[in-house]
């Protein structure tokens, strides 16, 4: 996983990811860290080979890296996290060598991991439901206060 590698050696992706969590200290949600953004990862993985969705290693992990890249700029002027982290991602995507032609999976499945879509690519629904399933909200100790509908809620463990 050599794009992977490279954007977890890359000393500005580590400082925004650092500034990402300095930002939610107080923050009694879910965060949103590395753990956040290897969960997702890990769970994307598992999930694109029970069910046999042949996406790269690489493609899970890069995309699951960058998806909340954008959440600093959404608390610093409100842009939603999902429009402000394409820029971003694009920025580390170039610095980062990865192949061009295979760039716009990843920034759609950025700016896409909110929301679905009619049509979408798989790699945005894979990164939208593991972003989903990484979320322990039967054991959060702010689930009471939660702005999530009771019916997106993970009442259960599965990855």
């Amino acid at each position: 996983m050599i794009y992977t590698d490279r954007l977890l050696s890359n000393p500005k992706y580590l400082d925004l990811v650092s500034e990402i969590e300095k930002a939610e200290l107080n923050r009694i949600f879910c965060g949103h860290n590395l753990d956040h953004f290897m969960d997702v990862a890990r769970i994307g993985r598992i999930i694109n080979c029970e069910e046999n969705i042949g996406l790269s290693a690489d493609d899970i992990y890069v995309a699951a890296l960058l998806h909340d890249v954008g959440r600093l700029q959404e608390y610093e002027d409100g842009t939603p996290h999902d429009e402000a982290g394409v820029p971003i991602a694009l920025s580390f995507l170039e610095e980062i060598a990865y192949p061009e032609e295979k760039r716009t999976a990843i920034l759609e499945a950025i700016s896409g991991h909110r929301r679905q879509a009619e049509e979408e690519s798989l790699l945005t629904e894979l990164i939208r439901k593991a972003d989903k399933l990484s979320r322990p909200c039967f054991n959060c100790p702010a689930r009471s206060q939660c702005n999530w509908p009771e019916s997106k809620k993970n009442k259960s463990f599965r990855y």
